[in-house]
């Protein structure tokens, strides 16, 4: 009962206070919010609770554009002077690799971070293996080497840029961890676990819940932190 006159009070705060108690003078409390249960119940969850039944607001995940105007990938595609410029990987690139637009003499910059590397040699359409000069060559970025540290490998980093343009974890055959890094430590979740009958002399002051951060002695600053999230 208590949580509903909770629900009550907030109702009334959103209608003009006159309006309010002639609803009341005409129907007795207990209907009126048996009445509101019934109309919450056929309200979408992702709607606001008012008196008047909504339609459910659609809702559509759409790939966002990126922030950079070259996306770092995990790996780079080189194109010699032995391209003859005959489109064949553009033609069996499913990606979006190769860009070789129509009027132009040659081929655009490759979008390398839509390569998937070397997981793409066991398919039909490796551009490498398609390529009649032997023209190709899909190498590891070496941009990666600079990029994040033993916590926030540039894997991370680079899936996390793809599940916030795309709402989405990154297709498995791009190759990127994007559920740990490198440190060999670290955790998801924490469970603290109580005694059923704690110490009666347990000063406050012996609980510290504070942990070091940086003990790999690599230049980092001594970092301590009060609790570990």
């Amino acid at each position: 009962m208590r949580w509903e006159c909770v629900k009550l009070a907030v109702f009334a705060a959103t209608l003009d206070v006159q309006c309010f108690l002639k609803i009341l003078r005409k129907r007795p409390l207990a209907d009126f919010l048996v009445q509101e249960r019934k109309i919450e119940e056929i309200l979408p969850a992702n709607t606001l609770r008012t008196r008047v039944p909504q339609a459910e607001v659609p809702r559509e995940i759409k790939p966002a554009p990126s922030r950079f105007r070259n996306e770092i990938g995990k790996y780079v595609v080189h194109r010699s002077s032995e391209c003859i410029r005959c489109g064949k990987c553009a033609e069996v690139c499913p990606y979006g690799v190769h860009v070789f637009k129509p009027g132009y003499k040659y081929f655009a910059s490759p979008k390398n971070h839509l390569c998937i590397g070397p997981a793409c040699e066991k398919t039909d359409h490796y551009c490498v293996a398609s390529c009649p000069k032997g023209a190709l060559k899909v190498a590891d970025n070496p941009m990666t080497e600079g990029l994040g540290d033993y916590r926030w490998t540039a894997d991370m980093i680079m899936a996390t840029w793809k599940m916030a343009q795309t709402g989405d974890v990154p297709p498995e055959e791009y190759g990127l961890q994007y559920q740990c890094g490198d440190s060999g430590g670290g955790f998801d979740r924490l469970m603290f676990k109580f005694p059923d009958k704690p110490p009666v002399e347990l000063d406050e002051d012996q609980i510290d819940t504070s942990i070091e951060l940086n003990k790999r002695n690599d230049g980092r600053p001594k970092i301590k932190i009060d609790v570990p999230w």
